[in-house]
């Protein structure tokens, strides 16, 4: 099940650690290495780590398709345009 999301940024960093995922958080001050509350409230960096790592470079265009049907998505996917 995916988590609730909201609709502010924070920079998050991934760094490595020695749990079973291979990886940790970094936000501001804070560590997160506990990997069930990655995988459950960090979905998003999570999949990115597993699937695009090292194919996204700054000389390759990225293309994301945004889908909006209600009002709450939008502000995610005007951040997508910027």
């Amino acid at each position: 099940m995916e988590p609730d999301k909201t609709t502010h940024f924070q920079r998050a960093e991934i760094i490595d650690s020695e749990n079973e995922l291979g990886m940790a958080i970094k936000i501001e001050n804070t560590i997160i290495d506990d990997a069930e509350e990655i995988i459950n409230q960090f979905y998003d960096l999570y999949t990115y780590k597993n699937n695009f790592a090292g194919q996204i470079t700054p000389d390759k265009d990225i293309n994301v398709l945004a889908w909006t049907t209600t009002p709450w998505t939008l502000p995610s996917n005007s951040f997508l345009a910027v």
